[in-house]
């Protein structure tokens, strides 16, 4: 029918959660529903420009990596996109960096090998100090320098999530507390 859009798949997809995308069924909706920090420039596969960040600076000999943040940004829930909503989804995606996600090309950014389950040296402290809000600018503070990390930020499976919301419905709720049992889910 004339009122029927019509979607043709090469396998289902099992997520619409970005922090769990890393396959092309996935990708393919999530990348309609969730923006990131960065996206490629047109059909560039090596110019990056700013989409959920206005700009950003590099600083520490490359290991320190700032984003200003676009304002007025709205969720599909209607609430504004702060500072915390993406520091609680690098901090989510840290956490979690579940075997289906592609999580761990950014947890290598921070000098782990996996989450916190299969890399001992993942700890609480490590995944705060590796991004924090400083006022509604997002730092990300890496042990060395890494020039594929802002290529890794513009993959879909960074995309910034509403805290609030999936903390709503049942997600990490984002503290100290709680991270160990979410590693890995």
């Amino acid at each position: 029918p004339a009122d029927t859009l019509v979607i043709q798949s090469s396998s289902d997809v099992p997520t619409m959660d970005p922090g769990v995308t890393y396959d092309t069924a996935s990708s393919s909706l999530v990348d309609n529903m969730y923006e990131t920090l960065l996206t490629y420039k047109g059909a560039s596969l090596t110019q990056l420009e700013p989409r959920l960040a206005t700009g950003w600076k590099i600083t520490n000999g490359g290991k320190t990596v700032t984003f200003d943040l676009r304002k007025g940004v709205k969720f599909h829930s209607g609430a504004t996109m702060t500072c915390a909503d993406a520091e609680y989804t690098f901090e989510r995606n840290l956490v979690t960096n579940s075997a289906e996600s592609g999580n761990w090309f950014l947890a290598e950014s921070f000098g782990f090998s996996g989450n916190a389950n299969d890399d001992k040296s993942v700890t609480w402290q490590k995944i705060v100090d590796a991004v924090k809000c400083d006022g509604e600018t997002l730092v990300f503070n890496l042990p060395k320098a890494d020039p594929a990390f802002l290529s890794k930020l513009a993959y879909i499976g960074q995309g910034i999530v509403d805290s609030a919301h999936a903390k709503e419905i049942g997600e990490w709720d984002g503290t100290e507390a709680t991270w160990k049992d979410a590693v890995g889910k």
